[in-house]
């Protein structure tokens, strides 16, 4: 197997996963193995820099695919997921432009003007995201009832804030504007 078709078996793969922060960081954690350097937020030389110039591009390409097709619940996670993607993206059109791969750049450049345009109207009609404080321990059903006025949105104060127990949520939380 070459390793062309080896970089679209990963695709393939993972064009069965639910588009969602898991997909979105697997493509991150193989661009990471490919030159990208997430400390410098640039993409280093590698001896295989074709190859892996070709998969970072194609993996770019899958993460705007990703961001485009996510569902967020807030503004405040639609707005992070595009910060960190867009790094990466931007380091690869650097690294286009600087190896004089000039069409692979413009074309990247345009598809995050795209994906930054989308998630900035997306965002927009998405609630922020809150911390609050509490005095006590509550039950999530209670915190929802009190800020949301509905008690059944109780399992999204649990998703968001992975208590050990949802009878008694920390005190302080993470909620959605209402």
């Amino acid at each position: 197997m070459s390793f062309t078709d080896y970089i679209e078996d990963i695709f393939t793969t993972l064009e069965n996963v639910p588009y969602n922060n898991n997909k979105m960081e697997a493509f991150i954690s193989y661009i990471g193995n490919t030159g990208y350097d997430s400390s410098l937020g640039s993409v280093q030389p590698t001896e295989n820099d074709v190859v892996y110039a070709y998969f970072r591009q194609r993996t770019c390409l899958a993460l705007i695919d990703c961001l485009q097709n996510m569902s967020f619940t807030s503004a405040t996670d639609a707005k992070s997921a595009l910060q960190i993607c867009a790094k990466i993206i931007n380091a690869e059109i650097h690294y286009c432009y600087d190896s004089g791969d000039s069409q692979s750049g413009q074309i990247l450049s345009s598809y995050l003007a795209s994906l930054t345009s989308f998630i900035t109207q997306e965002s927009a009609q998405l609630p922020d995201v809150i911390n609050i404080s509490l005095n006590d321990n509550l039950p999530a059903c209670v915190i929802a009832y009190q800020y949301y006025g509905d008690a059944t949105r109780d399992d999204e104060l649990i998703q968001r804030n992975n208590p050990i127990c949802g009878a008694s949520m920390p005190t302080n939380i993470e909620m959605l504007r209402f």
